[in-house]
């Protein structure tokens, strides 16, 4: 939606101006969902209008750091292990040149991930989570790592960790949703839990709905939240779903992520009145009387969901970011309650079948797109 898609920038633009950004995070899905009409030219262009637009607004001194999501394939969710997705990874490549450095670029024309340190301290992980994704057909050949991906990553983040940097992870499809092939989540949950200490913040979307997901580890009997991957709701309105963004705050030093600010604008008010308003949505720790936003706090929060109603019909509502239809009861309640203590696709399963919810119910999560 064009109009939409530069009002934001917009908006984005003049908050900026006020707050001031220092880096855009860009998860991917930017070929409208026409699936039916697609062609591998057309995914390309799709890609190289989103940056064209994000380069207009936040300029050449912004880094923008994107990853692919499973709309950019082509078919949808096709993407083959090295060398057959090169079509795409070459062009977007050279599209996102001024912010990839060479190794970076070489990583992402092999496998559609990277990484960069745009600072001292800092480091972007961009993962193409396409391969841990269930509708990816190639992935029958070779579901455990093929691209080499997770091996990677953890030379990278052991390198972090001996160059003593703190890292923010980057993607599309969230490892706890059931779009992602569990044994992969698994081995992705682990090397999460082991470099609990360097990575600082996870960011992803493909769900269209604001959420987040915890992960645990358990010592001896106690379970313990090591870490946070933050699900922002999408621009893209999707079903019952007003559009979105978000603005993460992190503190310089540690890199802590301090406070995020949601921001929406309502669809039949824009429709109303030929053109959006956006508004701030909510502050993430005002909403839910959050100290911080330490994974500890988070796992507090969904023990407060799971026994005060009032609190989260309004996590519903933000959910979906006052769409016409914020109502979940029955096993829509348990659903969610899962996911957000899932932070691997087996683990949400799990869940579900000890709550006693059956997984072809149609309260419970569908696949995304």
């Amino acid at each position: 939606n064009t109009p939409m898609w530069k009002s934001m920038l917009s908006h984005i633009q003049a908050v900026s101006n006020t707050t001031g950004i220092d880096y855009v995070v860009w998860t991917g899905d930017n070929p409208p969902h026409d699936v039916w009409n697609q062609t591998k030219e057309g995914q390309i262009s799709a890609t190289q209008y989103v940056t064209d637009s994000l380069k207009a607004v936040f300029g050449k001194n912004t880094p923008i750091y994107g990853a692919l999501g499973n709309h950019e394939g082509y078919p949808v969710n096709i993407f083959a292990p090295p060398p057959g997705t090169e079509w795409l990874y070459m062009p977007v490549s050279q599209q996102w040149a001024q912010w990839l450095p060479e190794e970076a670029r070489l990583t992402f024309e092999f496998g559609g991930y990277y990484t960069v340190s745009p600072e001292k301290g800092l480091r972007f992980i961009s993962l193409n989570m396409n391969y841990c994704n269930s509708g990816n057909f190639w992935l029958y050949v070779n579901e455990n790592d093929p691209a080499g991906e997770l091996e990677w990553m953890v030379k990278v983040l052991q390198q972090a960790e001996d160059n003593k940097e703190k890292v923010f992870i980057l993607g599309h499809i969230p490892p706890g949703n059931t779009d992602c092939l569990q044994d992969w989540s698994n081995l992705f949950h682990q090397i999460v839990n082991r470099y609990e200490d360097i990575i600082m913040g996870q960011f992803y979307g493909h769900t269209h709905d604001d959420s987040f997901e915890v992960f645990y580890t358990t010592e001896g009997s106690v379970k313990r939240a090591t870490n946070i991957a933050f699900v922002a709701p999408s621009v893209t309105t999707y079903q019952n779903k007003n559009p979105s963004y978000r603005l993460y705050t992190y503190d310089v030093a540690s890199k802590v992520i301090s406070d995020v600010d949601t921001y929406h604008a309502d669809l039949n008010d824009a429709n109303l009145n030929g053109t959006p308003n956006w508004i701030r949505t909510y502050n993430t720790r005002q909403a839910y009387g959050m100290p911080d936003l330490l994974p500890a706090s988070w796992d507090a929060l969904i023990t407060k969901l799971e026994t005060n109603s009032t609190l989260f019909d309004l996590y519903y509502r933000l959910h979906t970011s006052y769409g016409p239809d914020s109502t979940c009861t029955g096993g829509c309640v348990k659903d969610e309650l899962c996911g957000l203590k899932s932070a691997a696709s087996s683990l949400y399963m799990q869940c579900m079948q000890d709550s006693g919810v059956e997984l072809d119910s149609p309260d419970i999560r569908k696949p995304k797109c």
